[in-house]
């Protein structure tokens, strides 16, 4: 109980008549605010201390109702300093914790003495924690003459551990105490040290608010196994035994025993990994492998991105930074909402009242995401996508955009000029040519190719805009300021430009001059719909020929079968020779899961490995090869890729997916004794 409280509670329980909020809002020299969010914590005490709240009776104020036998339990506890007031929320939080963390029964008297409440109190509060844990699988359940027990799986016990411990650990100081609940000083330390170890085996920064989840994750982690308590099931396992995060924790894991003094299973390393993954990001040469299913992941975000596309009408399928940024958050987000984890976004209110055509949309369309991944986005994380797509379309406007050329005109000086000059630079994006004389106005509009005239005085001027300002800018000089600049960078002056032509040739037609000049300057996203229309991808059939198919290639190994899919890329020049060498390496490097499907393998490398266009190989094999995939081992069929960029690659990646979903089209290629028969068997899938 803090200080203030304290005092309040002394006061009531020493005077027995009635005292208005106002008169303790003067004694205490406090708000009437604050003294009526006091009086409620005083009331949450009494309560769970078995006594009587404050009564209240309207045109008299408050008193306190305790016996006095009350009072001296009360007075003898603040002397001890013993009362450590929780809301019911703390406390229920508490409860949860102590009896989650347990590893053997949890009394209700032990809970009692622990919270310094009432067996009543303790009571109410389990009935109300029991059905929370539903929401974990975990059942609350007593067992006479024994006590409380937690009933449940492992994992689930973890999730809601770290649940509650996320909530008591917001800050700094809290999250030492809540560590320090779970190991000790030096356990800490080391566990502090190993994480930093991991960031740089993962050469990817950890932000500090991921820093924190993995520790704490992993703090929960390490106190139930030295409890005895372990995972011995997990989901996706497959994925995470080929993600970099489990390969550095392998790498890692003798450091690890050695340190914690256990000898860390599989299954665990594969549940930190998890963890790990959750909190950190993807780089962009590391986003083919974040989903065993990534061709289907890469897919389904094109579809989820053409449909936001539609509904804002703003071109986005061609940024790559949007799609990248997708792709990359999608992977965290996705194992957060498998270990019941979340990030809050501080600004989803702002969000959802600025952008909310873009929230309303992603929303709309984010079960084209949810449903490859079998998964449910909470808004929270769905807002941290609307922000990628509120970016994209930011950039989007800002091609259309031109930036407004003004000029200062101000006659008290050159030091008043600079003083504006630098608060305009500072807050506009705005391109200042100088600043001039009144006296010179007329010169500096036929001479310079000006938007806007911001001037201290009074002066006039045709065929530009003129807009008063104080020297020392104003709020309203800024709020002003941002209109008109608004406008004039959102469209362009097509008499300046002309102006502009005339200065270096003829012109023989100026009104048709102005009219193509207005059709091709017109604001992009009012053109969506042509520029949508014009978008090529090419379709499988245009980019596959006779000449990128083999059949009944004799090869031993895996690398031999990635070899022969990327030599016939580069006979067929559409990329360097040494962007083979770069399939190998990122086979290397992240493992089996180009074999996308049972016997289906699709090698392939980033474009800066030397990609000179967009093409897509076939290679049957005479004799299957093991890749080391656990599921979908061995391959029969090898497709080699290559692609310019995110996108363009797509519509040809859709068609050959669907065409690889067809059992009958499988067999057919599989028995095709030559190129062309393969090539007639995907002219004919419709």
């Amino acid at each position: 109980m803090n200080i203030s409280l304290r005092d309040i509670l002394l006061f009531l329980i020493n005077h027995n008549t009635f005292t208005s909020v106002k008169e303790l809002a003067e004694i205490f020299s406090v708000s009437t605010r604050t003294i009526y969010s006091s009086l409620k914590s005083i009331d949450e005490f009494l309560v769970s201390q078995d006594m009587k709240p404050l009564e209240r009776v309207k045109g008299k104020g408050l008193r306190c109702l305790c016996t006095n036998e009350e009072k001296r339990e009360i007075l003898r506890l603040l002397q001890q300093d013993q009362i450590l007031y929780l809301s019911p929320e703390e406390r229920r939080n508490r409860i949860s914790i102590y009896v989650l963390t347990q590893n053997t029964y949890s009394t209700i008297d032990e809970i009692s003495n622990i919270l310094k409440v009432s067996r009543n109190t303790v009571i109410t509060d389990i009935a109300y924690i029991k059905e929370w844990m539903k929401d974990f699988s975990l059942n609350l359940e007593t067992y006479p003459y024994k006590g409380l027990c937690i009933v449940g799986k492992e994992i689930n016990i973890r999730k809601a551990l770290l649940k509650i411990l996320l909530e008591e650990g917001n800050t700094l100081k809290s999250s030492v105490i809540v560590l320090g609940n779970l190991l000790s000083k030096d356990g800490i330390q080391s566990l502090e040290d190993f994480i930093d170890l991991l960031e740089v085996r993962l050469r990817t920064p950890i932000s500090d608010i991921s820093y924190y989840h993995i520790r704490l994750s992993f703090a929960i982690a390490l106190s139930r196994m030295q409890k005895g308590c372990f995972i011995d099931e997990h989901w996706e396992q497959l994925i995470i035994e080929d993600s970099r995060e489990y390969k550095a924790l392998c790498s890692l894991k003798d450091r690890f025993d050695k340190q914690f003094n256990i000898s860390i299973p599989k299954d665990e390393l594969i549940y930190l990994s998890s963890q790990l993954i959750s909190s950190s990001t993807q780089g962009a040469k590391d986003q083919d492998g974040i989903f065993h299913n990534w061709i289907y992941m890469q897919l389904n975000l094109r579809k989820f991105i053409l449909a936001v596309e539609k509904d804002l009408q703003v071109e986005l399928i061609e940024d790559n930074e949007l799609f990248q940024g997708l792709l990359m958050h999608i992977r965290p987000a996705y194992y957060r909402i498998l270990n019941g984890l979340s990030f809050e976004n501080p600004i989803l209110t702002q969000i959802k009242e600025q952008f909310s055509h873009i929230h309303k949309s992603v929303i709309k369309n984010l079960h084209l995401i949810e449903s490859r991944l079998n998964i449910s986005f909470t808004e929270e994380e769905a807002s941290f996508l609307t922000m990628y797509f509120a970016a994209a379309v930011e950039r989007k406007n800002r091609e259309n955009k031109k930036i407004p050329t003004a000029a200062i005109v101000c006659t008290t000086g050159t030091s008043t000029s600079q003083i504006l000059l630098s608060q305009l630079t500072n807050r506009f994006q705005i391109n200042i040519v100088g600043a001039f004389s009144s006296r010179n106005i007329d010169k500096l509009v036929k001479r310079e190719a000006l938007d806007l005239i911001i001037t201290t005085v009074d002066i006039e001027a045709e065929g530009v805009e003129i807009i008063k300002v104080n020297p020392i800018l104003s709020q309203e000089d800024i709020a002003n300021l941002s209109c008109v600049l608004n406008n004039i960078s959102s469209k362009f002056n097509i008499k300046r430009i002309i102006n502009i032509i005339k200065k270096y040739g003829n012109i023989s037609d100026e009104t048709g001059l102005a009219e193509e000049l207005a059709k091709y300057l017109q604001p992009h996203y009012k053109n969506e719909k042509k520029h949508l229309e014009r978008r090529k991808e090419p379709m499988l059939i245009e980019i596959l020929n006779e000449n990128l198919v083999e059949v009944n290639a004799d090869v031993k190994t895996r690398e031999e079968a990635i070899i022969k899919s990327g030599t016939l890329l580069y006979k067929n020049d559409l990329v360097e020779e040494r962007y083979i060498q770069a399939m190998l390496d990122n086979l290397e490097e992240h493992g089996t899961y180009i074999v996308i499907a049972p016997g289906i393998a699709m090698p392939h490398a980033r474009p800066e490995n030397g990609v000179k266009d967009i093409g897509i190989s076939i290679v049957t094999l005479k004799n299957p090869v093991v890749f080391g995939h656990k599921t979908n081992d061995p391959v029969r069929i090898v497709i080699g890729l290559c692609a310019i960029d995110h996108q363009t690659h797509l519509a040809a990646l859709t068609e050959l997916v669907n065409i690889l979903k067809d059992e009958s089209c499988i067999e057919g290629i599989l028995n095709a004794d030559s190129s062309e028969e393969i090539i007639n068997i995907i002219k004919e899938v419709k």
